[in-house]
């Protein structure tokens, strides 16, 4: 019941908050410099602008080199960074070459060549404020590479070493991982995700039970103080399929939980990505979502509001913010949930399998 009382004051002062700040909001929007960005700046490659855009200062004086005045003709877009960030080592295999910028430039062309001088085949993608090179296949082990780039601003020349095979330091068997649900960054839904995590206490501990050919993963649930496992929930066991990703996997989708101010709510396709870093202590880009169906959901929240449907949940929801949407039966019942970049460093927990049948027969947990 403590969750829904947390959950629906925030709710409320969440969505008073969105409305009083719309306006701002959507300044930066209109003023944004769609037409004045990267898209004019693009055209200036033919133009003469490679030399004068970025290097002299933009808009100013490139529309001075140009003789029309027109700022718009120059390349506004800037390089905000690489990655993998230059000089980078233990690269991992499957990675996407990419570059960040500040504005928007449909001309830009990554391109990859292996120390050998091979060029990488791959798939190359540009949208606002990002070109992004993906190769059509792992890149080889302990082997450097050499990325360039091609843009409105000039030439950049960026290089880095992939991982020595797995890249890991031994073996993960053994480990657990704790994952801080708090921490995240909880994209979905974009205005109570950051409520949610102010409820999330409990840590997600992650057991390896094998690594290698096959990858055996145990989930379980700390207390609320995070100081050891709490017996009381149970743990599932789950298999990594795709081997061949390591050191990053995914589990999921599957129906599991999410821990709540102690309360266990039932989350559906529940999905987990995340990769082991190559020294073993934490697990990088951590990320887990699923779909938060306000059916399962009703017997926590309904009698802070007074009801036992769904719907009228649901409705209680859009008023503050975000609505439900379309479940996999058809029912708008559901919202979604997305948090990534969850903290999660190897910890002390002990970690034990937990059934049904043990939670019913320990006394502890009635």
């Amino acid at each position: 019941m403590r969750t829904a009382w947390i959950l629906l004051l925030a709710l409320a002062c969440d969505g008073k908050v969105n409305d009083d700040t719309a306006g701002t909001d959507g300044g930066g929007t209109d003023g944004g410099g769609t037409d004045g960005g990267g898209t004019d700046g693009g055209g200036v490659t033919d133009g003469g602008g490679t030399d004068g855009g970025v290097t002299d200062g933009g808009g100013t004086d490139g529309g001075g080199t140009d003789g029309g005045g027109d700022g718009g003709t120059d390349c506004t877009a800037t390089v905000e960074s690489f990655r993998p960030t230059s000089g980078s080592v233990g690269v991992p295999l499957d990675t996407t070459v990419s570059a960040t910028l500040r504005g928007s430039d449909a001309t830009a062309v990554i391109e990859l060549y292996a120390a050998s001088g091979e060029r990488v085949d791959g798939a190359l993608h540009t949208e606002e404020g990002l070109v992004a090179f993906t190769p059509s296949a792992p890149l080889l082990p302990d082997t450097g590479y050499q990325a360039t780039m091609e843009w409105c601003g000039g030439y950049e020349v960026w290089s880095f070493v992939t991982v020595d095979d797995d890249g890991m330091a031994g073996d993960p068997t053994g480990n657990v991982y704790h994952l801080d649900l708090a921490g995240a960054s909880w994209i979905e839904p974009a205005s109570v995700g950051p409520i949610l995590a102010g409820t999330m206490s409990n840590l997600l501990l992650l057991k390896v039970l094998s690594y290698g050919t096959e990858v055996e993963i145990r989930l379980a649930w700390s207390d609320e103080a995070g100081l050891r496992q709490d017996l009381c929930l149970q743990t599932v066991d789950e298999v990594v399929t795709d081997v061949a990703s390591l050191p990053a996997f995914a589990l999921g989708p599957a129906d599991g939980t999410l821990v709540m101010a102690g309360e266990a709510l039932v989350l559906r396709d529940r999905w987990l990505t995340a990769s082991f870093a190559a020294d073993l202590g934490e697990l990088e880009e951590a990320s887990l979502g699923g779909t938060a169906d306000m059916r399962d959901w009703i017997d926590v929240l309904g009698p802070s509001v007074g009801t036992d449907d769904p719907a009228e949940l649901c409705d209680l929801l859009a008023s503050f913010g975000p609505g439900c949407e379309t479940c996999a039966d058809g029912e708008i019942s559901c919202l979604e949930l997305r948090g990534e970049r969850i903290p999660a460093e190897a910890g002390w927990i002990k970690v034990e399998k937990r059934s049904a049948e043990d939670i019913a027969a320990d006394p502890r947990c009635h």
